[in-house]
């Protein structure tokens, strides 16, 4: 999986976030109006939700401490160590393992909620159905996750939207979720989605 750098596809996403850029990750996000709506909106899912818990990339592990809120047992998984370095600094408490949502190393329905936030318009559309694949695989009763959903694509630095894509919609036994509007970058609506069944 392989491409031109810049472009979206999953090598280029794992490759972004070694280094400095994971430890200037949380300063350059925290304060803004899509990471405090995805933060609201996580929140207010995971009411009622119970049991074992994957994120996946768990990143800096930003959700960590809502999940011990919530009394979920989790695993976080992020092929970024400089990443994962920073959430076990953090959360020294957490499950966090080395890995890749390409390739979860879980059994199937291993995890009653999945959550992969931040990641679908980091790849290159070939690659969303088996990503898709992957988190509903390891999920027992709910999938949660965030992406833009256009057809009309657009450049911005190194990211591209453009998830329009058939894989985000045709998950068999799964209930298909409302979108909920949590902003627009240029224009383009970024959206969370909640699968349950």
């Amino acid at each position: 999986m392989g491409g031109k750098k810049g472009l979206p596809n999953l090598d280029n996403a794992r490759s972004f976030y070694q280094g400095g850029a994971a430890s200037s990750y949380v300063a350059k996000r925290a304060s803004k109006a899509k990471w405090k709506a995805e933060d609201l909106f996580l929140e207010t899912t995971l009411k009622g939700v119970q049991g074992k818990v994957l994120d996946a990339p768990v990143g800096t592990g930003r959700f960590l401490e809502l999940y011990r809120q919530r009394g979920l047992e989790v695993v976080g998984v992020d092929c970024s160590n400089a990443m994962l370095a920073l959430a076990r600094a953090a959360h020294p408490w957490a499950t966090l393992e080395h890995g890749d949502v390409a390739s979860l190393r879980f059994g199937n329905g291993a995890f009653d909620v999945v959550v992969c936030v931040r990641l679908l318009h980091l790849v290159a559309t070939y690659e969303v159905a088996h990503i898709m694949r992957e988190l509903f695989r390891g999920a027992k009763s709910h999938v949660i996750l965030t992406t833009y959903l256009d057809a009309k694509p657009y450049v911005s630095g190194r990211s591209q939207v453009h998830v329009r894509n058939d894989a985000v919609w045709n998950q068999p036994e799964w209930h298909p979720p409302k979108p909920q509007l949590l902003m627009k970058s240029k224009g383009v609506p970024y959206y969370a989605l909640h699968y349950t069944r």
